[in-house]
């Protein structure tokens, strides 16, 4: 008779265990839309499933905190996840991430992240990277910045702080035949077929407002996650900064000290470097005080790890940092500040001699067959700057490499300091330069003493070796800003 009663409930205990499963499964998984089984796609069922379930996780993730004295910060962090941003617009796009103007989502929200509560029109940006590794590169300099940097040091340089950072979130563009649409470039009027396949059934955001490129957008949708960086407000259209916008002096000093001033907090306070100081890529000013904002922080790396440009921005890279890509010596970063100096030279002389700049020589660098003409590119380098030439290559200075006998040149002399700084120009730039002067240092209105002393400035900065260049509160000491 036990046996029998036993076998009689066997079925109803199968259905309250399934019911339990699958509204615990619910739970989890409340922000998910169902799975639509399209009769004509059977082939990606699987993976549309997939995509759903990555969607849902959108509902639970965020960024684990990483400690330190911002209590605020940290609160953002555990308590916020992405649904709590509203896109609106598309800000543009670089080759890592996609900015956006986006709004926030509740009262509660505008509370956590330090804005005023009331304030419905309150935004910020949203920055998603779809290349991982800048990606935690960005997050972990500004979580560095977040958690070492008092809030009201950090304010009183202009040094961008992020609201919330979180790694590795899902995607909300994402879409499993992303990667395949990026090789059929769709025109605007196949978005009505495109969105059927990509955004129905997957909870995903809206296409957002502003001017993006199909490719672009469909390029942001193929990975499948993302890392996120939710940054101030700033209207990216208004503050645009060229080096075009630069031919007046007092321009140039409020710009480029505040720029150094950053770039020393950051260096002596959270040991993080930027070296992308791309203008007018990356760095915006402010036009009510003239102060630049440092907006990309991507390309950080710590001292001890290989001193190599990623990004290959041959234009700004001191010369460690293209020496593996151009002769195969791969150095080690041993100060946080030494290759930031040397982008900041750059950015300093592409001001005062514009229309010259300083030459990139990146079509020399990138071809792995002009063995001979990266040695000639190296000797003009070393000739125009000169002094000394020797690089470590580990952080206990026990081996090194000399400059010279890369570039095929004898290391029985040294190479001479030139009495006065010249840009190393392309050819294309000579042609340039000869047409039209330097807007400051060909100015016969602007004293001999003047221009010597920001010559003097650059040429402190232009140093072949790391080791020998100043710091930034070394630079800020300098006469030029005096």
């Amino acid at each position: 008779f036990k046996m029998a009663v036993v076998i009689a409930m066997m079925p109803m205990l199968l259905v309250a265990t399934l019911e339990a499963l699958y509204f615990s499964s619910s739970k989890q998984h409340v922000a998910a839309a169902p799975a639509v089984k399209n009769p004509q796609d059977d082939d990606t069922t699987t993976s549309r499933r997939k995509a759903l379930q990555l969607q849902s996780s959108l509902a639970d993730s965020s960024s684990t905190p990483q400690g330190g004295a911002n209590a605020d910060a940290a609160d953002a962090n555990a308590s916020l996840t992405l649904r709590d941003f509203v896109v609106t617009k598309c800000l543009g796009r670089g080759s890592i991430n996609v900015a956006f103007l986006a709004k926030l989502r509740s009262k509660e929200v505008r509370r956590v992240l330090g804005l005023p509560p009331n304030d419905e029109d309150a935004a910020v940006v949203l920055k998603l990277a779809d290349t991982t590794t800048y990606g935690h590169a960005e997050i972990e300099s500004f979580e560095r910045i977040r958690n070492r940097v008092d809030a009201s040091r950090a304010a009183a340089v202009g040094l961008p702080r992020a609201h919330w950072t979180a790694r590795d979130v899902a995607n909300p563009y994402y879409c499993p035949r992303a990667a395949q649409l990026i090789d059929d470039p769709h025109d605007e009027e196949d978005w009505g077929d495109d969105d059927k396949v990509c955004v129905k059934g997957y909870g995903a955001w809206p296409r957002p407002t502003g001017e993006m490129s199909v490719t672009a957008f469909q390029k942001m949708r193929s990975f499948p996650t993302v890392d996120a960086v939710v940054m101030p407000y700033y209207n990216l259209d208004t503050l645009q900064f060229s080096d075009k916008d630069a031919q007046n002096i007092t321009t140039v000093k409020i710009f480029f000290r505040s720029m150094l001033e950053q770039l020393q907090v950051a260096h002596d306070d959270a040991s993080v470097n930027n070296l992308d100081l791309n203008v007018p890529r990356n760095m915006f000013i402010d036009r009510a005080t003239g102060r630049s904002i440092l907006f990309d922080w991507n390309s950080y790396i710590p001292v001890g790890k290989p001193a190599v440009d990623h990004n290959q921005n041959w234009k700004l890279a001191a010369p460690e940092a293209w020496m593996f890509d151009g002769f195969g010596v791969e150095p080690l970063v041993r100060s946080v500040h030494a290759m930031d100096v040397w982008q900041s030279a750059v950015v300093l002389a592409t001001f005062l001699y514009y229309p010259c700049t300083w030459s990139s020589g990146s079509k020399v660098l990138q071809d792995k067959k002009k063995s001979e003409a990266k040695q000639k590119y190296l000797q003009t380098i070393l000739k125009r700057i000169g002094g000394n030439t020797r690089i470590p290559l580990n952080l206990n200075g026990t081996e090194e490499v000399d400059l010279r006998v890369l570039a095929g040149m004898p290391t029985d002399t040294d190479i001479p300091r030139p009495a006065t700084f010249e840009p190393l120009l392309g050819k294309k730039q000579k042609r340039t330069c000869s047409k039209a002067p330097s807007w400051y240092l060909d100015d016969p209105a602007v004293s001999d003493g003047d221009k010597k002393v920001a010559l003097d400035l650059l040429q402190q900065m232009f140093t072949l070796s790391p080791e020998d260049r100043p710091t930034m509160a070394t630079l800020l000491q300098h006469p030029f800003f005096q």
